[in-house]
């Protein structure tokens, strides 16, 4: 089971990024999560991510990948 995401790196908005915790929140997958933010933050690319991993089928990340 997927537990956190450390690192995202070239797919989609995500140029290098580091998902760190902070005193107020903790970036572990809980057994329901919301993801919220403005419009073209990532929030599809974080489904395609998870999509991706779930069907085992990197070719959707591959579509994604930064530019």
């Amino acid at each position: 089971m997927l537990q956190k995401i450390n690192y995202i790196k070239n797919i989609g908005r995500f140029y290098n990024v580091s998902i760190k915790g902070t005193g107020d929140s903790d970036p572990s997958f809980k057994k329901f999560n919301l993801i919220y933010a403005d419009n073209g933050t990532g929030k599809s690319t974080i489904s395609t991510i998870l999509r991706s991993l779930w069907q085992n089928d990197p070719q959707k990340l591959i579509e994604k990948k930064t530019i």
